[in-house]
């Protein structure tokens, strides 16, 4: 961090919590940071939008997923845990060796989710995932845009 131009804002991020003591944020202001991004608490946003996205909740998708675009999240990150989601759905559906490994909590959200989706639509969304990512990194689409056509098509889905 000490070689961060003084005259450059820092976006630092961090895993955990810091405390007031912690040499990271003595440096963080020795350096002039003026941003600080936590990274559990956009982790916690990201994954609250996968959740409402996975019970097909149209209104609550949009909301979180409108308020993490003001917040500054990324679609790659929202995208990242909606994946994620999927995979696991899918995983369940399969009886895929990976699924034991998961920890409870988060087997017991995907398979309260699994539910919400035939195995054909959740493979038919995981490719849309994936195409959505390519999308997203290789054209040049308001990302905005792209990742609620995502949204819609998710949460509309039969």
């Amino acid at each position: 961090l000490e070689k961060v131009p003084k005259d450059n804002d820092a976006v630092i991020y961090i895993s955990g919590d810091l405390t007031k003591g912690s040499s990271l944020l003595a440096v963080s202001k020795k350096i002039g940071a003026k941003e600080y991004v936590f990274r559990k608490k956009k982790a916690n946003d990201s994954f609250k939008l996968a959740d409402a996205v996975c019970s097909r909740n149209p209104a609550l998708s949009f909301t979180l997923a409108e308020r993490s675009f003001s917040e500054g999240l990324s679609s790659h990150e929202l995208l990242g845990a909606i994946v994620y989601q999927f995979r696991n759905i899918i995983g369940i559906k399969l009886d895929a060796i990976f699924v034991k490994t998961l920890h409870p909590f988060v087997f017991s959200k995907a398979k309260r989710f699994e539910k919400n989706f035939s195995l054909e639509r959740a493979r038919e969304i995981y490719a849309r995932l994936l195409k959505t990512d390519i999308d997203l990194k290789f054209t040049s689409k308001d990302e905005k845009t792209v990742f609620f056509n995502l949204v819609k098509y998710i949460v509309d889905s039969s």
